[in-house]
């Protein structure tokens, strides 16, 4: 079964990238505007780490569970960086051409961390759901997300809320599903999330049906 490493190259690589040219900015323009960003990646490495234990076999299925319940309330903070370039109108002329640069960066890292998560909680749903119910649970999960980005980035709402203000979020969220603006972004971003998911899981059966024919 697929699985991923709690922290990798390509996660490191990314990362460094990211802090080097938000670090770059500072000294750029003497302030911090964008240090924000460092927390909302951490936030969306949450998932991803979550992902990466899902696996691990000493691990009982009653805490997989509640780990695949705790992936669902976080994996919106990884898709969530996009919309982070709402931000773009505080910069000036003169950074503009950077902070373009700088918010894609922060952007493709979350988006990375988000599909190759999905992946393989995916993968697990599969071996334990079998594949049409595993689809039919990401596909719930991406509309969620989208949803759940709304929550953060328009209506100010965090992950932990859920523990912190349960019924306050409750009565926000049972306010909110009536309302067409919210379906029409919720589903603008789970267009963007699961095209780009699509295309991933396309790319490794392709890769994977290649390896196949080299070996026969």
């Amino acid at each position: 079964m697929k699985t991923i490493k709690a922290f990798n190259w390509q996660i490191g690589f990314l990362t460094t990238i990211c802090i080097i040219l938000l670090i770059c900015r500072v000294f750029m323009t003497e302030n911090f505007r964008y240090i924000f960003l460092l927390w909302n990646l951490l936030l969306a490495y949450v998932p991803y780490f979550i992902a990466s234990r899902i696996n691990t076999e000493t691990i009982p299925m009653k805490i997989k569970l509640v780990l695949i319940c705790i992936w669902l309330v976080f994996f919106p903070n990884a898709p969530y960086l996009v919309t982070d370039f709402v931000h773009i109108n505080h910069s000036t002329s003169a950074v503009i051409w950077f902070d373009v640069v700088l918010l894609f960066m922060f952007a493709y890292t979350g988006m990375y961390m988000a599909i190759k998560s999905a992946d393989v909680i995916h993968n697990w749903l599969i071996s334990k759901l079998g594949n049409g119910l595993a689809i039919l649970t990401i596909v719930v999960s991406f509309l969620l997300s989208g949803f759940g980005i709304y929550l953060g980035r328009v209506e100010r709402w965090n992950s932990w809320n859920i523990i912190n203000q349960p019924f306050s979020l409750i009565s926000e969220i049972l306010q909110l599903i009536l309302k067409k603006n919210v379906w029409e972004f919720s589903i603008v971003y789970f267009i963007l999330i699961g095209s780009v998911y699509i295309i991933y899981r396309s790319e490794q059966e392709r890769i994977k049906k290649e390896d196949l024919r080299l070996k026969t």
